[in-house]
């Protein structure tokens, strides 16, 4: 059985994490605040990153931003801060950013976050 460590409770990671369990997937998450099925972990401080991903098999980040992205992060924060209020959940990975919004705004607020994200270096 594969174990999992997810960092970040927010909606998409626990959604991945159940997905993830109906798959007899043997799932941990991790939050900087503990709840039920969730451990507390201090994404800050990396003997704490580390001790939780040591035993994992995988691990899928779903954090704050600025636990991937320390570096650029002020710059980017200030970036994302103008995106449309529809975009609901933003999504990056070493070669992508992705985003859920609500299509209600039609075409314009997809164009909106296109010209936001594609301005933004990592």
């Amino acid at each position: 059985m594969k174990y999992i460590g997810i960092i970040g409770n927010g909606k998409i990671g626990r959604a991945v994490a159940s997905l993830l369990r109906s798959e007899n997937f043997k799932v941990v998450v991790a939050d900087s605040v503990e709840g039920p099925d969730v451990v507390q972990l201090d994404g800050t401080n990396p003997e704490h990153v580390e001790k939780f991903i040591r035993d994992k098999d995988g691990i899928i980040l779903y954090s704050p931003l600025k636990l991937k992205y320390s570096e650029a992060y002020d710059g980017l924060e200030i970036t994302l801060n103008d995106l449309p209020y529809e975009v609901v959940e933003i999504i990056f990975t070493p070669s992508s950013i992705s985003f859920l919004w609500n299509e209600k705004g039609g075409l314009a607020i997809l164009n909106k976050v296109s010209e936001t994200t594609n301005s933004i270096e990592l």
